[in-house]
């Protein structure tokens, strides 16, 4: 069975009030500090790099346990409790997701590496703009020398700022997708998670995809959503998502 972990980046209140929202929404929640640690309740850290005029102290990241395809209902309830404290997000916020119970073999891992390389330009249409290209420090785009490391299972070379990361191996089964804006938005979170684990799942069952040219095309990211086999939820929230971000261009 696939799971889900998420880390989210949030502004508007610090780890310690983070936990008490979502404690008072009915959840064991607990504040911690800044840790990779897989808990089996909502922890909430402290990140260092996010920005907010509200103080060094109201900023925090809101980490999930470990989730499953039928977990849609809880993130919702998070989601909803943060949004309804004052809780927000801003452009130095980001969405991680980790992406368990799929095939983590080191040729497994570099066929989903390859995958998301190939396909980066039609991805790119599917998040911010802030979160494409050198426009992120914290996400930059997989190249020739991580696929070279992903092939010989050094994945303690690896930068973990990627779009891609699959030095989170090192810690958990795991790889964990940077790129996402940072969102409170239930339903938007859960398109990009089946976006990510259904290309994965049509990777693991043999489909391999060609480079597309590094250049944002609306095309080829419609062929993409058509190619990974998403809910007719997630494909319109993905494929509205796209268009809007391509009449921006």
């Amino acid at each position: 069975m696939i799971t889900y972990g998420f880390e989210l980046e949030t502004v508007g209140a610090s780890p310690r009030r983070l936990a008490a929202i979502l404690a008072n929404a009915g959840f064991n929640a607990q504040a911690e500090g800044y840790n990779h640690v897989t808990r089996e309740h909502w922890k909430a850290v402290s990140d260092g790099s996010l920005h907010t005029r509200l103080g060094s102290g109201e900023a925090g990241e809101v980490v999930s346990p470990i989730l499953n395809l039928g977990s849609f209902g809880e993130l919702k309830k998070v989601t909803r409790a943060l949004s309804a404290a004052g809780v927000r997000v801003n452009k130095s916020c980001g969405l991680h997701v980790h992406v368990g119970g799929i095939d983590l073999s080191r040729e497994g891992v570099l066929e989903y590496a390859r995958a998301w390389i190939a396909l980066q330009p039609a991805i790119d249409l599917l998040v911010a703009p802030s979160r494409r290209g050198a426009n992120c420090g914290y996400a930059k785009r997989l190249n020739g020398h991580d696929l070279e490391y992903i092939a010989n299972g050094d994945y303690g070379s690896l930068d973990r700022y990627k779009t891609f990361n699959a030095s989170s191996l090192l810690r958990q089964p795991t790889v964990e997708i940077r790129q996402h804006q940072g969102s409170l938005n239930a339903s938007k979170i859960w398109a990009w998670t089946e976006f990510i684990s259904n290309l994965f799942t049509v990777v693991s069952g043999g489909a391999r995809f060609s480079q597309i040219a590094d250049e944002l095309s609306l095309n080829a990211t419609l062929e993409l959503l058509d190619a990974v086999n998403l809910s007719d939820d997630s494909k319109r929230i993905l494929t509205e998502r796209a268009t809007d971000f391509a009449e921006a261009l």
